[in-house]
């Protein structure tokens, strides 16, 4: 551990020395006599207390002690130092200036590390984040401290390694050889890939199916539901799905999970409105889900609406129906992977 080095300001005395955490070069203020408000280039700024503090040091060492004994000294510090990248990601995530708690304190030292596809999309988006234009040449620090706890990355050699992946894989241009930084520009299947994770859901295959609950609207959930099992998704209509909840969160529940919603906004009356497809509709569409409205045919939906695109039915032709609207889920999402299930 390095010697304090400490000096003196108008306010409160500064120490300079070795983050409890992750032993980067951290800047340390006495809050009060049993706590420190700590600033670490990775792992942001915290406040700790002496009794927390004792602890880091213990639960390393009996990590370390254990694993020089299972595996030999070099691995066996390998693993404690990947320990303490672990607890400092957690850290630079979630506490954000605040006093670490017992809690999180449990999460630094039993969580375990993320896949390393995971860490890769996670350099991506920070990458893409940094770019103001596109085609922007980004001057990538391998000693960045700060992207390091980001990405869950362990130091300047794992990010090396990190970069040279994506390039591999086509989504960077990786240029620059040797000194601490690297010349990256992300590539159109970069940008293509970005964007295409940052759609809410991108992996579920559940389509949500908002409409009017009557026995009368029976042909048209049926169609809806076939339609959206051809193109290969899964039907989710909360009256037909057995739970214990109130029916309202059990509704925004199947929304979060879901991929994209059909909402009929068809009501008993042709100039009446549906308020609550209406609610769920606005709810999808704020959480950034594709809403595909349809209606019955001639039936005039609210003004402020009037203006989308909506697909129509009529009760004598509901297999153009069923044809429109797979089409339609298949051009916005392409073929999903859901088996259709026999009624």
């Amino acid at each position: 551990m390095s010697k304090a080095i400490r000096g003196i300001t108008k306010a409160k005395e500064i120490i300079t020395d070795d983050c409890p955490i992750c032993e980067t070069i951290c800047r340390r203020i006495h809050c009060d006599k049993s706590t420190y408000r700590i600033t670490c280039d990775r792992c942001g700024e915290y406040i700790l207390d002496k009794e927390n503090e004792g602890q880091i040091k213990t639960r390393i060492e009996h990590f370390l002690k254990k694993n020089i004994w299972k595996y030999g000294d070099p691995r066996g510090k390998q693993l404690c130092k990947r320990r303490r990248m672990i607890a400092s990601s957690i850290v630079s995530e979630s506490v954000k200036g605040r006093l670490i708690t017992d809690r999180d304190f449990e999460r630094m030292f039993n969580t375990r590390d993320i896949p390393v596809t995971e860490k890769a999309n996670k350099l991506l988006k920070t990458l893409g984040h940094q770019c103001y234009y596109i085609g922007e040449v980004l001057e990538v620090g391998l000693d960045d401290y700060e992207l390091h706890a980001k990405c869950w990355i362990l130091d300047g050699n794992e990010l090396l390694e990190f970069l040279s992946y994506l390039h591999e894989v086509g989504v960077i241009r990786l240029d620059g050889h040797g000194g601490a930084d690297r010349k990256v520009k992300i590539t159109p299947n970069g940008w293509k890939y970005i964007e295409e994770s940052q759609k809410p859901n991108n992996d579920s295959v559940q389509g949500f199916i908002a409409m009017w609950f009557n026995d009368s609207m029976n042909d048209l959930h049926d169609a809806i539901g076939d339609a959206i099992e051809t193109a290969g998704y899964k039907p989710q209509r909360i009256d037909e799905k057995h739970h214990a909840n109130k029916i309202d969160d059990e509704i925004i529940k199947e929304i979060r999970r879901s991929k994209f919603m059909v909402a009929d906004l068809t009501a008993k009356e042709p100039e009446s409105a549906r308020g609550s497809v209406y609610y769920e509709a606005g709810f999808a569409h704020a959480l950034g889900l594709q809403v595909i409205l349809t209606a019955q045919k001639d039936m005039m939906p609210h003004f402020d609406i009037d203006h989308y695109i909506r697909i129509t039915w009529k009760e004598d032709n509901f297999d153009e129906f069923k044809k429109e609207l797979t089409n339609r889920i298949e051009a916005l999402f392409g073929k999903g992977s859901y088996r259709k299930q026999s009624r």
